[in-house]
């Protein structure tokens, strides 16, 4: 009977496991969720820390998925999000569609969001096969924003800023000017 009870519990902690990462990660990308953001925001940001919130959005999916197929669309999504997390490893997380985010906690005081877009986008545009470009929209905890919603609206606010401004470009929320990469 212990045998069984013993096999029961490996088992029971085993499948939590399994129900834990289903419910926090992106199962295309495997990038972590929106649900895990809001978790690690509320657990272990602390207030105190300095932080910017990057969003990025694919240009021309919709171009891949409507010439291509659905498939290779997803395998463009699957490779981008294996080379945002290979600049920025275990920041990113699939907002949704085409989007990501890169959570970025202590950030260093005068960091350069233009060098860090540089890289992302000659990561993701320089690698594809496919003709794809980044829009970039960031947001700066206590600058623009004290809580993730507001990080998240502000970032996602410059992001549609960049977007009409064409592929390549990273806008910061509050900035008048556009940094073109």
């Amino acid at each position: 009977m212990m045998e069984f009870v013993i096999s029961m519990m490996i088992r029971l902690r085993d499948y939590a496991k399994v129900v834990e990462r289903s419910a926090t990660h992106d199962q295309l990308t495997n990038c972590k969720n929106r649900r895990a953001m809001q978790w690690v925001y509320d657990t272990e940001f602390d207030k105190e820390q300095s932080m910017m919130v990057v969003m990025c959005d694919l240009n021309g999916l919709k171009k891949i998925n409507d010439l291509q197929g659905h498939l290779e669309g997803d395998a463009v999504l699957k490779k981008t999000a294996y080379l945002i997390n290979e600049c920025f490893p275990r920041k990113a997380y699939r907002f949704g569609g085409d989007e990501f985010v890169l959570f970025i906690k202590n950030i260093e005081e005068g960091i350069d969001v233009k060098d860090l877009a540089s890289r992302l986008l000659k990561k993701v545009e320089g690698l594809m096969a496919y003709p794809i470009g980044i829009s970039i929209g960031v947001s700066i905890y206590g600058e623009d924003a004290h809580n993730l919603d507001e990080l998240l609206l502000h970032a996602d606010q410059a992001l549609y800023a960049s977007k009409h401004k064409g592929k390549g470009v990273c806008i910061v929320y509050g900035e008048d000017k556009s940094s073109h990469i």
